[in-house]
């Protein structure tokens, strides 16, 4: 089953190989998606955390312990992790949407989250990314580099990467928190950071940032040096990779 988010606010249940709609569920808006196992978790404006089944629809549990909107959400294989505006990070159990627990560090809301070996990592209006023990919630580490709102992080390795309304990206060493390397050429703030990974080396490995200059950029993963600009003449807000094609 393919879901579907779209700006009335639903989320739609549609097969793939004809287009056929299964299903819909009505709400404000989404805020975040990820689908895994056959469920899909959705954090949305209406301040909940819910779980779908991806075959009916049916919803399996929902979590309204948040006081604003959830932005964003990431999971591994026991609990699932919300980011809200509310300024909270919270860890909730998979299968029932169970508190483990909150952490109320962020001064501002959270605007992503990326989930690593034991440790999420999560990025913030109050500029700072952060890593937490998923066990717990208790902070290993602060970074404070940016000037502005941090807008997208991404995981590599041994490295975080982070983009922001200060124009800069960060490569920041994954294990204490301490900044590797900062790219300073966007000139409008950057929307969006996307990791291509080299299994074998991390030199291999690249950055592509999305920013409001209109231009897309490709950054070394190990020390930040630009391999290429691609000048959209469009605002990016966003990209994805599959097959190392970059959308």
């Amino acid at each position: 089953v393919l879901s579907v988010t779209t700006l009335d606010g639903t989320v739609r249940g549609i097969k793939p190989t004809s287009g056929e709609q299964l299903w819909t569920l009505a709400g404000e808006s989404i805020g975040a998606v990820t689908v895994s196992g056959g469920v899909i978790y959705t954090g949305s404006y209406d301040r909940t955390v819910r779980a779908t089944a991806a075959d009916t629809g049916k919803e399996l549990w929902k979590f309204t312990g948040h006081s604003d909107a959830v932005r964003a959400i990431a999971r591994d294989s026991k609990k699932l992790y919300s980011g809200s505006w509310d300024n909270t990070v919270r860890a909730l159990a998979l299968k029932d949407g169970a508190e483990k627990w909150c952490f109320t560090g962020h001064q501002r809301p959270i605007s992503a989250l990326a989930i690593g070996d034991n440790v999420l990592y999560t990025a913030s209006y109050d500029r700072t990314v952060r890593a937490l023990r998923v066990a717990s919630g208790v902070e290993m580490w602060v970074f404070a580099g940016h000037k502005g709102a941090v807008r997208s992080i991404a995981l590599c390795d041994t490295r975080v990467f982070s983009g922001g309304e200060d124009m800069r990206v960060f490569g920041i060493d994954a294990a204490t928190g301490t900044k590797v390397w900062r790219y300073k050429g966007h000139t409008r703030r950057v929307r969006a950071v996307t990791v291509c990974k080299d299994e074998e080396d991390i030199g291999n490995s690249a950055v592509f940032t999305t920013s409001d200059d209109e231009t897309v950029r490709v950054l070394r993963a190990e020390d930040g040096e630009e391999t290429w600009v691609s000048r959209w003449g469009w605002l990016a807000k966003g990209s994805a990779l599959t097959n190392k094609t970059l959308h």
